[in-house]
């Protein structure tokens, strides 16, 4: 549909997806290999710019709504998704946010790019009780070290963690930093399970 830019097939394609089973599988099995299959096929040739930014909003239009769909009440621990500054890869975070979910967390998305003041600013007026930040390419034009750092000052006493395609290579600069490097669900898991406010 996206080739042919069919905006109506598309997005009838997409809400069909949204009822195929479990947040987490309708997004892992479908919305994130579509976006890398679209891209793939921008990046071969095979569609051009246009189809591939129709196909990316529309399939980020569906997992906004998976996320939002899927958040516990108001009463549940907050978690502020953000990917570090030049990363423009957002998928990873709206896979946390949907894994989250699954296990009580509301999840709010700051999205690409986000500087360490911006999250600082976030933390300030929102209180999250836990941030995930993601790292899928190499981080440019900045030494990691000092990125990292800010990140860490920025986030003072919430706890953080780091997941993404990258974040291995940047786990000394992370856990200096007082963060947490997470490759897996179960680090994630863990991660939430130590960050929940516990009862008074």
């Amino acid at each position: 549909a996206a080739t042919a830019f069919d905006v109506p097939a598309l997005e009838a394609a997409l809400q069909v997806a949204l009822l195929m089973g479990p947040a987490v599988e309708v997004f892992e099995g479908v919305l994130a290999p579509a976006l890398v299959a679209m891209g793939h096929q921008w990046a071969t040739g095979i569609s051009g710019v246009g189809e591939e930014h129709l196909a990316t909003q529309a399939i980020f239009t569906a997992a906004r709504e998976l996320v939002r769909l899927v958040q516990p009440g108001p009463h549940s621990p907050r978690l502020l998704l953000a990917c570090v500054d030049g990363e423009t890869h957002e998928v990873p975070i709206y896979g946390v946010a949907l894994h989250a979910a699954r296990r009580g967390w509301s999840a709010t998305l700051l999205g690409a790019r986000t500087p360490p003041p911006a999250l600082e600013a976030a933390l300030h007026h929102m209180a999250p009780a836990a941030v995930g930040l993601s790292v899928t390419v190499s981080v440019q034009d900045v030494d990691p070290e000092a990125l990292f750092a800010r990140y860490g000052a920025a986030c003072g006493r919430t706890p953080w963690i780091v997941g993404g395609a990258s974040a291995e290579r940047y786990r000394e600069a992370i856990e200096a930093a007082g963060g947490r490097v997470g490759l897996a669900g179960e680090d994630l898991s863990e991660f939430l399970s130590r960050a929940r406010p516990r009862a008074r």
